[in-house]
């Protein structure tokens, strides 16, 4: 799969695009407010050559803020986000908070083409066709809703990212189980290259066959740097070491309000 990857992966140059938006007034204002890891997820975001990513971050440590920030310095003006109703309004608040976005809220509504714009998977079981647009970006939050690939919410996500650039997938807990689970979300990324769910498992996890069938039994210790498309960032757990490192006791207190309860 990761071979497959490279061969259908965009060879995109936005480094100097970058470089400008990030001397800008905007970014000037938002980027020394990012901590240290929060500054590398964003540089993961922007610097990507594939059609997507998928980026694990512990609840409250600013996968929000990150993906906002990220896709207002590659200039993006038509992106749907698409998350749980309890977050609907988090999204809102954090649009305006980090990249001075208003976005229209669209909970229970059909589309509308212009700007950013906050959903619901359950909007888009209603709704579905007027969501398929030319979305620049789509933000999957919560994508661990994505894992199974029969779902209502797979199928609704993948019609509209058909017509869409690039998605990115956001969530605190993208295996669940296994490390199967990451192939429905690589699939939604990246399906020219994530094609065969069995080979996928097969190299990612510990496989028994018997009389009865195939099941998964566990994880195999998997190189993530293998999987360019996906980065992991501090859990919250992590935040004790970080304060430990550097004696920024914003670690444990989250002054910067991005420790929310999903």
């Amino acid at each position: 799969d990761v071979l497959r990857a490279s061969r259908f992966a965009k060879e995109i140059d936005w480094a100097d695009d970058i470089r400008s938006v990030r001397d800008s007034s905007f970014v000037s204002r938002h980027w020394e407010e990012l901590y240290p890891f929060q500054q590398d997820a964003v540089n993961f975001l922007t610097y990507g050559h594939l059609p997507g990513s998928l980026l694990a971050m512990s609840p409250g440590t600013g996968k929000s803020a990150v993906a906002a920030i990220a896709a207002k310095m590659l200039n993006f003006r038509r992106v749907l986000i698409v998350c749980n109703r309890s977050l609907v309004g988090t999204w809102m608040r954090q649009l305006q908070l980090w990249a001075d976005v208003t976005a229209w809220n669209r909970y229970g509504d059909e589309a509308i083409s212009t700007g950013w714009t906050i959903t619901t998977y359950e909007t888009l079981h209603r709704h579905l066709e007027s969501y398929k647009l030319p979305w620049q970006l789509i933000i999957a939050d919560e994508s661990s809703r994505l894992i199974n690939t029969d779902t209502k919410s797979y199928q609704m996500v993948s019609q509209v990212r058909e017509g869409a650039e690039s998605i990115g997938c956001l969530s605190g807990t993208p295996i669940r189980k296994y490390a199967d689970d990451l192939y429905g979300q690589f699939k939604m990324i990246f399906p020219e290259a994530f094609t065969s769910y069995w080979r996928f498992a097969d190299r990612t996890c510990e496989i028994e066959r018997g009389l009865w069938g195939t099941n998964i039994s566990g994880s195999k210790p998997i190189d993530f740097q293998h999987f360019y498309n996906i980065s992991f960032y501090p859990y919250w757990w992590d935040l004790v070491d970080l304060f430990e490192l550097t004696g920024d006791r914003r670690y444990l207190t989250m002054d910067l309000g991005l420790v929310v309860t999903n």
